[in-house]
């Protein structure tokens, strides 16, 4: 799915790079606290759902 081409295409760069990791973490943890909750709870697709929570587990 277009979910899941994006969703790999992102953690490949995360994986790759420090400073990447450090600006999503900012702009979607930091800067607006609400998205955590806007895209794994509040979300009604579960392809955005799973694909928010694999970035997750590539920023960690």
């Amino acid at each position: 799915s277009p979910t899941n081409e994006w969703t790999d295409s992102i953690s490949h760069c995360l994986r790759l790079s420090r400073k990447a990791r450090y600006n999503l973490a900012d702009e979607l943890l930091v800067k607006y606290p609400n998205r955590f909750q806007e895209y794994l709870i509040d979300c009604t697709s579960p392809e955005v759902r799973g694909g928010f929570s694999r970035i997750l587990v590539a920023l960690a």
